[in-house]
């Protein structure tokens, strides 16, 4: 997932799974769904705005 912030132009991504965690901790903003070598499914991802 560390190519991803190259390619969303951000510091950090988030998986749903932190996302869930963080929620009301942090501000963060939904990307569009991706697909991430090794893995079939389609994968939710955040990236932290504040």
């Amino acid at each position: 997932m560390s190519a991803l912030t190259r390619e969303f132009s951000c510091d950090v991504i988030l998986s749903q799974t932190t996302h869930d965690l963080l929620t009301g901790s942090f501000e963060m903003e939904r990307l569009p769904p991706v697909t991430v070598k090794g893995k079939r499914e389609v994968l939710s991802v955040y990236k932290l705005t504040g």
